[in-house]
């Protein structure tokens, strides 16, 4: 139990306004030397982002000898141009790569002492690395040691100190002052945890939610999808979307508070309610994928919006013409218009060349088009025909194959656009309204052949 005058006046001043982090301060300042004095100034929240430098470092060392031969350090943050320093224990000169500077010392006791003076000289916030504190620092320490030296790395003029897990060598843990210390190990471990706890709190709201009889079509991640089966007006849905907030709040907040004894910070949100929607099922299964969706809303005026998610309308990688057909066919499917007609059309006038500047694919140069030997995509080969590439390409699929979009001198392959663009777009929503793409083009197909 916590009484009023077990908090400290000063945190409960910063509370009672709010004030989590940074601050404004509002008065007249009166200089001091070394600090400033406000003598009743006005306090408030105000949002604050640090810039922080980082340093991120690996060591090398021998095997045999624990002796450490290399020390490489990538700094970068504020006021820091991003650089990667090597130290290296040799006598032999190493030329500069690009960002990458080498500094050769005779010995390793030299290199340590040049690499902690490095690190004092650069003054970063952050130290990381993978297992930088169970093996790197640890090393370091150890390393000092030898040599009488002090593992000088804090701002505070303090050697840091490296200490071991009680019962387990590899949970160590680093205390350098005016530093924080962030090991991609254990970040990772966070990560998981943090995952895996809301995996569980998802899982036991479905079973809440299936418990008052309603069924659940998919849940998972940070998200839950219910299917209302039934007659329901809008705000007959949405009235049951808030009901069941609140009750599964209620539930986890009594929940957490009776076995943990902790406040609960969990908070299940009411999001939309979707008057019509369209979820295809994970392939060789009968679960949803909550990538890739789309459904029906309507606004506060009652406007009507489809929305999409991870479906090929909102994909770059998709041709113009695909997305705007896939938005067109499933607006028509869900507001109960012909469709069939629609597809023939489109077909039809992609074939006598209406479209084709949607016809183009956009694809990024992600490294050296000449580093494609045995597998070369279609970007790249268009992207070989010109004189100069950028990060991007605009190219057609012709039947030549693969050319830039601004030189094409071949037929365009509407055959390849049809089958890989509209065909696969159509098939999608089609079969839940029993019907398919090749069935309805099937008859027309015989004025293209």
């Amino acid at each position: 139990m916590v009484y009023e005058s077990d908090i400290k006046p000063c945190d409960r001043y910063l509370m009672e306004r709010f004030i989590t982090g940074a601050c404004s301060i509002a008065g007249k300042p009166i200089q001091h030397d070394g600090y400033i004095q406000y003598t009743n100034p006005r306090l408030t929240a105000a949002p604050y982002r640090p810039k922080l430098r980082t340093l991120s470092l690996d060591i090398e060392t021998n095997y045999h000898t624990d002796a450490v031969l290399s020390i490489a350090g990538l700094c970068y943050g504020a006021g820091l141009e991003e650089s990667a320093v090597v130290f290296i224990v040799s006598n032999d000169y190493i030329p500069p790569g690009e960002s990458l500077t080498y500094r050769n010392y005779p010995h390793e006791k030299n290199l340590l002492m040049a690499f902690m003076s490095w690190v004092n000289e650069i003054d970063p916030d952050i130290l990381c690395g993978w297992n930088v504190v169970n093996f790197d620092l640890m090393h370091l320490q150890k390393r000092c040691s030898v040599y009488g030296l002090a593992l000088n790395l804090s701002r505070a003029g303090k050697p840091a100190s490296i200490i071991p897990g009680k019962q387990n060598s590899h949970n160590a843990f680093a205390r350098i002052s005016g530093r924080v210390v962030l090991d991609g190990i254990d970040c990772l471990r966070l990560t998981s945890s943090i995952t895996k706890r809301g995996h569980e709190i998802i899982l036991k709201t479905r079973e809440l939610i299936e418990a008052k009889g309603y069924k659940v079509i998919y849940g998972d991640t940070d998200s839950v999808f219910v299917w209302l089966e039934g007659e329901f007006t809008s705000q007959q849905a949405r009235q049951t979307g808030k009901t069941l907030q609140e009750s599964l709040n209620h539930w986890w907040t009594d929940h957490i508070q009776t076995h943990y004894r902790l406040p609960c910070y969990l908070e299940l949100e009411f999001e939309t309610h979707f008057e019509r929607f369209f979820m295809p099922t994970m392939r060789g299964s009968n679960q949803g994928s909550k990538k890739r969706y789309a459904g029906v809303i309507s606004n506060s005026a009652g406007e009507k919006k489809i929305i999409f998610k991870g479906l090929e309308t909102v994909r770059t990688d998709w041709t113009p013409l695909a997305r705007e057909f896939q938005r067109e066919l499933f607006e028509r499917i869900f507001n109960g218009q012909p469709f069939e007609a629609f597809i023939r059309e489109l077909v039809q006038k992609m074939y006598n060349g209406d479209f084709d500047a949607k016809l183009r694919y956009r694809k990024r140069i992600r490294q050296d088009i000449d580093s494609y030997i045995k597998n070369v995509p279609p970007h790249i080969q268009a992207a070989r025909q010109l004189p100069e590439v950028g990060q991007w390409i605009e190219y057609h699929i012709t039947q030549g194959g693969p050319q830039p979009s601004n030189q094409i001198d071949n037929a365009i392959d509407y055959a390849h656009y049809q089958e890989k663009q509209l065909k696969p777009v159509a098939d999608t929503i089609l079969q839940f309204v029993g019907h398919s793409f090749d069935d309805i083009i099937s008859g027309q197909m015989e004025f293209f052949q």
